[in-house]
């Protein structure tokens, strides 16, 4: 996938994530699929789903998130208390 691609996708208003190093696009594909398209760090990755998938596939990325969302606040709550820690050991 090239620049005139992403072009694209941005232009039909596929684009979910449009940054530098990370681009996502989610669109139906002429196959009568949902395809998934990701840029991270100069790698290109493609992913199809059957439409019969996406209520799964969908209630699988609303559980993912959560865990994703609780797993980000322990690990800030962990460096928050080890910061407080370090700084009351410094007194």
């Amino acid at each position: 996938m090239n620049d005139e691609f992403w072009e694209d996708m941005r232009e039909e208003g596929f684009m979910l994530v449009d940054e530098l190093a990370r681009k996502i696009a989610i669109y139906a594909n002429t196959s009568g699929q949902i395809a998934m398209v990701t840029l991270m760090d100069g790698r290109t990755q493609a992913l199809t789903i059957e439409p019969e998938e996406v209520a799964d596939v969908v209630s699988r990325l609303i559980k993912s998130g959560r865990e994703a969302d609780a797993t980000g606040k322990r690990i800030a709550s962990e460096a928050f208390t080890y910061l407080a820690i370090e700084k009351a050991r410094s007194l």
